[in-house]
């Protein structure tokens, strides 16, 4: 399971370092992907793998689920950390993300999370507020 919450910077080429404690659980080889919440997401092959066959399934009867499809698809790409553990971040993504030069790493249970540290902040902020609002409906 990933978890945790990282800062780091890019490098001057654009890549990432994925801290120790998330690259012990994932192996070199990764997807990198558009986020549904202008993040990037980056699945350890097999959890993508995993999520493909369930799309597979489902996407059979599904329209919108084929929408989900061609936007986690188009964005996609098949990669290795390097010997460091970096990762280079394609120019597309980094604007969709709007990740310049400061970047929060998370980890998110099969996934881990690449972030705009101000879009992170606010995120989290929805985050806890929709938190309290389940637990008080609970």
């Amino acid at each position: 399971m990933l978890g945790g919450e990282y800062l780091h910077s890019l490098d001057s080429k654009g890549r990432v370092t994925i801290p120790c404690k998330l690259r012990d659980e994932i192996s070199s080889r990764v997807i990198l992907t558009r986020g549904f919440e202008k993040c990037l997401y980056l699945y350890p092959v097999k959890y993508w793998e995993e999520y493909v066959e369930y799309l597979k399934e489902k996407s059979k009867s599904d329209i919108k689920l084929r929408d989900v499809i061609r936007f986690l698809f188009s964005g996609a790409y098949d990669d290795e950390l390097d010997r460091s553990g970096r990762l280079l971040l394609p120019q597309q993504l980094r604007e969709y993300s709007n990740i310049q030069k400061e970047i929060v790493v998370i980890g998110a249970m099969d996934r881990v999370e690449l972030w705009n540290p101000e879009e992170w902040e606010e995120q989290k902020k929805k985050i806890s507020n929709s938190v309290k609002r389940f637990i008080e409906n609970e």
